[in-house]
């Protein structure tokens, strides 16, 4: 026998491999989609039999929640059970660049959401308007992660929102940006 095999996604038909003797094909899909994985086996004679099958490849929703110490004490395990997949935790606090500090709460997030296998990234709602600034907090940011022991599996974010950096340029808020993900 020799096989052929190709998916159909949205009418369109994808060859993965064409008539060879190999009778087995590992594929994975390169989109969100709905897919006929099919395989054709010519016989000695040239009959051709397809066989095919249905798959959906549906994207998995995921739900995360953005926390601080403004949330005081959460209870991990009620996250866990409401279907919560991911949190970003605000890492550092403080709108002053020389008296920042990890936020009260970070610890105790970090290491609750990780005994709960809930995967974790954190954030900096910045206030830097000077790249001196900018990486002062990044180095905050750095130390606190480190401090806090517990894997970071999620992005580190850089909030930038406030009055201060919202009335910078695009071109000095670009420069800040960048000089907070350069530490």
């Amino acid at each position: 026998y020799l096989y052929r095999f190709y998916v159909i996604r949205d009418g369109q038909e994808i060859v993965l491999q064409d008539y060879s003797t190999k009778n087995s094909y590992n594929w994975g899909p390169i989109t969100l989609a709905d897919y006929y994985m099919c395989v054709d086996a010519k016989d000695a004679n040239g009959l051709v039999t397809t066989d095919m099958k249905f798959i959906k490849i549906a994207a998995k929703a995921n739900t995360g929640i953005d926390v601080s110490s403004w949330q005081t004490n959460i209870n991990w395990s009620n996250v866990k059970q409401d279907g919560i997949s991911f949190a970003m935790l605000r890492v550092v606090e403080g709108a002053n660049i020389n008296t920042m500090k990890t936020d009260t709460q970070y610890n105790y997030n970090v290491k609750n959401a990780s005994i709960n296998n809930i995967p974790v990234g954190v954030y900096r709602y910045g206030y830097g308007v000077t790249v001196a600034e900018a990486q002062k907090e990044a180095l905050a940011v750095v130390n606190s992660i480190k401090n806090g022991g517990y894997r970071i599996q999620y992005p580190v974010a850089y909030d930038v929102e406030g009055d201060a950096q919202g009335a910078l340029t695009k071109s000095k808020l670009t420069e800040i940006i960048k000089a907070f993900k350069t530490v």
